[in-house]
């Protein structure tokens, strides 16, 4: 059975609840509902008892027999979470040997039915503090896997409950690129987002944590295509107050390359920092890292805004930019290397030893 019939079954049983549900809030009989709809009461014996599916002319009958609006019992409105759990964003793309959906394939061993603690940086610049949810990974009635996606957003209601944003969607795994690709939607919002994180062959074992890349829409009034990092855990991290789980989370969810680019006053500030003068490991690696570094560079920092309001035509204003864009020491791109995720995995193996 694939995902359209598994929803049109559900589709149809919730018509039925729909209409059982009328009769009885109504006190109606089925005799004297088959006298109003016109339908015999043989036919209207099997619909009611789901063996046979309803028409439209039978819906249209029922409907006006009982007095309501026909969309009171046919609207998709009540089945939204159904809908939207079978009628997925990757449900056209093919299972091969390269691409895996079915969660009974080997690929998919230890990654289904967990949950995980997700953590990123916010993406409106004003905000410091790390936004935390959590990822849910779990089978589907077609053997799908299934993909839940809750964020904390620092917001209590009136009732004292965490306010949340909820997305849906499905994983499938490119065993050929080795990744997991999850697409997900809000579809109550109009949001879809898009996660991506390495994927290896697990057999007996559960993923234990993972960085993966986030292609998603800005908070905030002016909503613009981002990309950042999130970082999944089997394990939590305490981001409640200042200590090694944040600051561990914060240096690993900065577009990192090997190449850290720092400036002299920020790198004085962190040597002069007490919790790092305090801690004779940190302090002796300091140190010799001092002895190692090169030589000192000098590099400008050059604030775009300045530049646009010269007094300049504007193509040579972008030209301008342009060119210093093309020189300067961005990357082209921000893999997330190997050995990310075994900093992250040694963190947590450490940490919980």
């Amino acid at each position: 059975m694939n995902n359209l019939d598994i929803f049109l079954e559900k589709y149809h049983q919730n018509i039925l609840n729909s209409i059982n549900a009328k009769i009885t809030e109504e006190n109606i009989t089925q005799k004297k509902l088959a006298t109003l709809s016109k339908i015999s009461q043989p036919t209207l014996s099997k619909l009611l008892s789901g063996k046979s599916n309803f028409t439209l002319d039978q819906l249209a009958r029922i409907s006006y027999a009982l007095q309501i609006d026909i969309a009171e019992i046919t609207s998709f409105k009540s089945m939204k979470n159904e809908f939207v759990d079978n009628i997925t964003p990757s449900r056209f793309v093919p299972e091969n040997d390269s691409l895996v959906r079915d969660i009974t394939r080997p690929a998919f061993k230890g990654y289904t039915n967990n949950t995980y603690y997700i953590y990123f940086y916010p993406t409106i610049s004003t905000e410091t503090n790390l936004i935390q949810g959590e990822l849910t990974l779990r089978a589907s009635d077609d053997n799908h896997c299934k993909v839940d996606l809750k964020i904390y957003t620092g917001k209590i209601d009136v009732s004292g409950q965490k306010i949340t944003k909820n997305y849906t969607g499905d994983m499938i795994i490119s065993v050929s690129f080795s990744s997991c690709y999850c697409s997900l939607i809000n579809s109550e919002i109009g949001e879809l987002c898009f996660l991506s994180f390495h994927h290896m062959f697990l057999f007996s074992q559960e993923i234990i944590c993972r960085v993966g890349g986030v292609l998603t829409t800005s908070s905030g009034s002016n909503r613009r295509p981002t990309m950042h990092r999130m970082v999944i855990s089997k394990y939590p991290f305490d981001i409640s107050k200042e200590g090694d789980d944040l600051h561990f989370l914060k240096g690993q969810l900065k577009l990192n390359s090997s190449r850290i680019i720092i400036s002299k006053e920020k790198f004085d500030k962190l040597l002069d920092n007490s919790d790092i003068k305090s801690n004779e490991e940190l302090v002796g690696f300091f140190k010799k890292f001092e002895e190692r570094v090169t030589p000192p560079k000098e590099y400008y920092e050059i604030d775009e805004a300045q530049l646009l309001g010269l007094d300049t035509p504007v193509m040579t204003k972008i030209m301008g930019i342009s060119l210093l864009r093309e020189a300067s020491v961005t990357k082209k791109y921000n893999k997330i290397s190997t050995k990310t995720d075994e900093f992250l995995f040694t963190y947590l193996n450490n940490r919980s030893n």
